[in-house]
């Protein structure tokens, strides 16, 4: 009897642990659909509790919303040269509607592991044509050898903090985010791996099986060998390994190129500028072969997903140009749009602004996680409208109160909004001595000139700006026209329609973008205005037409936490986030959802 207690004992300890383990599954399956307690979902939730801190000691600090601080920080950076001997200034030609180097951004920018986007280019041009693209534009000597070369003497001109480099050609207007999240992530691996002799690693990469002949043999496509450790051997420009009869059949051997993806060690990016120059690379004109003659490893990876040809010359153009063409035809490939919260700006109508630093700082890693591309962090106006003393700090933002919430740039944009009645020109500054990007200008019919004039001041001093036309279905046919000619003339990067009764239904969410297109098309066959939609919910309808103008083609759509705003709310940002492909529907965003309930 007493040897059976143990036993007992044991059996005891063993059906409590199962019962818990049901209970933890049964709930989170629960929650996967309810997310309505944070509290009783880490208090029944032992296995999440132990997976994201470790321990119970950990608990408070499971329940901060900022779940990326612990993640290496990786940025992207797409070195951009204007001369090409082949195709000259290809990154600024147009392919199916999209300048190339803009397709380029737009695909990194799809990647979960990278934070932050730089582009590295040698020619104003350049940067004059990505201005309305990205605010993280460096501009290089044009003296740079190849694209190593320029990373690593300029990447200390950034303020940016990173722990990791990823690079990526930036003729590449096709390339795979997947790709380039699969090389990051290995690259994480073997840095941490203790028996990893990861100092000696010079990058991480991926390569691919070449199938066509003819690319096979062309010098356009650089050729890999890579032995059973995944580590490069040689890269050519020639067929390699090569035979006796110089007769080629990828069909026969499973030639391997390189992808034009590339993760650095941290320490051998530093020390490329100072390594001996390499015969090899001078003779295959092959970057990486420095590396490799130097005794650094080069490891490289099968690409997870096909990677598509970079842009060398006409005919890679004439290829691509076709080939996606035929897919847009085909919806394959139809573009998403952008997403801009306006939670405090638009919700602060609720509170009068009166936002915790805490609480906006959380906010904006939340959107980071979830892959929102803008964040409206509040107004820049005068006192007139509304006191001062009366209000939160985001009625009146001033720059060290945004530094304060937001103290480094992430994967989201900032954004703040302008009274047209309200603006002093006085309080705001260049846009390169900010990290607003984005400038609203919000107005009625009857001030639409005014508007304009603000416009051409804030593109002067370096931003993007939108003209929110507030109340948009008042407009007559005839201001329309006058409305969208407006704004094309001055150069405004989008023209938002503005639901203010939150009345529209989805056939006028089409009609409108529609309309606005056709007359945009009218007033300049070259205009590249964006056209984005901010609706309320007066009718229930926000997050349906949300879904609507996804579907046709508007390029910035609004939303807040909760639909959080004026009147009968906005659009949702956690149902959009469910509900479209580029965002996030992370556990971040749903924690934050529970917090805001409660706290506003």
């Amino acid at each position: 009897m007493p040897h059976s207690l143990p036993l007992l004992s044991l059996l005891s300890v063993c059906l409590s642990l199962s019962l818990l383990l049901f209970l933890s599954l049964l709930l989170r399956s629960f929650f996967s659909f309810k997310r309505n307690s944070l509290f009783f979902l880490f208090l029944f939730d032992p296995l999440l509790l132990f997976q994201r801190n470790k321990g119970i000691a950990s608990l408070s600090s499971s329940l901060s919303l900022t779940s990326t601080m612990d993640k290496p920080r990786v940025i992207a950076i797409l070195p951009a040269r204007l001369k090409s001997s082949l195709l000259p200034e290809k990154l600024l030609m147009d392919l199916n509607g999209e300048m190339v180097l803009s397709r380029t951004y737009h695909a990194v920018q799809k990647c979960e592991l990278v934070d932050e986007i730089w582009i590295f280019c040698d020619d104003q041009k350049i940067v004059d044509a990505c201005s309305g693209l990205t605010k993280n534009i460096l501009l290089t000597s044009a003296e740079a050898p190849n694209s190593t070369h320029r990373i690593g003497d300029n990447i200390h001109r950034i303020e940016s903090k990173w722990d990791y480099i990823v690079n990526v050609r930036s003729d590449g207007p096709y390339v795979d985010p997947v790709n380039v999240d699969f090389a990051i992530r290995k690259h994480l691996e073997l840095m941490s791996s203790p028996s990893s002799s990861s100092s000696n690693i010079a990058f991480t990469t991926v390569h691919q099986q070449l199938e066509d002949t003819e690319y096979l043999c062309s010098p356009r496509s650089v050729k890999v060998v890579v032995n059973s450790k995944n580590e490069a051997l040689l890269y050519s420009r020639s067929v390699v390994p090569s035979n006796k009869g110089l007769k080629f059949n990828p069909h026969d051997y499973p030639y391997q190129s390189f992808t034009g993806i590339y993760v650095y060690n941290e320490k051998a990016l530093k020390e490329y500028l100072s390594l001996p120059k390499s015969l090899m690379q001078d003779q295959e004109d092959v970057e990486q072969l420095r590396f490799l003659d130097a005794g650094y490893k080069i490891m490289s990876y099968p690409a997870p997903h096909f990677n598509e040809i970079y842009l060398n010359d006409q005919n890679d153009l004439d290829y691509l140009t076709k080939k996606y063409a035929a897919l847009n035809e085909a919806g394959e490939k139809k573009k998403k749009p952008l997403y801009l919260d306006c939670t405090v700006r638009d919700g602060g109508y609720t509170n009068f602004w009166r936002f915790r630093m805490g609480t906006v700082s959380q906010l904006y890693n939340t959107l980071c996680d979830a892959r929102v591309d803008y964040m409206e962090i509040g107004f820049r106006n005068c006192d007139k409208m509304y006191n001062r003393s009366e209000t939160g700090v985001w009625r009146h933002l001033d720059e060290a109160t945004l530094r304060k919430a937001v103290p480094k740039k992430q994967f989201t944009k900032l954004a703040v909004m302008v009274d047209c009645t309200n603006f002093n020109p006085d309080i705001i500054p260049p846009a390169s001595e900010t990290y607003v990007e984005l400038m609203r200008i919000a107005f009625h019919k009857e001030h639409q000139t005014r508007a304009m004039e603000i416009c051409a001041l804030l593109l002067k001093q370096g931003y993007q700006v939108a003209i929110n036309a507030m109340a948009t279905q008042r407009y007559s046919p005839e201001e329309l026209e006058a409305l969208v000619k407006a704004t094309v003339d001055v150069g405004a990067t989008f023209l938002y329609v503005a639901d203010s009764y939150g009345c529209l239904t989805p056939m006028e969410v089409r009609s409108f973008y529609d309309r606005i297109r056709k007359l945009a098309d009218a007033a300049d066959p070259k205009n590249n205005l964006l056209i984005g939609i901010h609706l309320h919910n007066n009718m229930g309808m926000a997050n349906a037409n949300a879904m609507v103008a996804a579907e046709c083609g508007y390029d910035i759509i609004d939303s807040t936490i909760l639909g959080t705003g004026r009147g009968a709310g906005n659009a949702h940002t956690e149902v959009l986030a469910c509900m479209e492909p580029t965002l996030r529907a992370t556990r971040s965003l749903f924690r934050f959802c529970d917090e805001y309930r409660d706290l506003y």
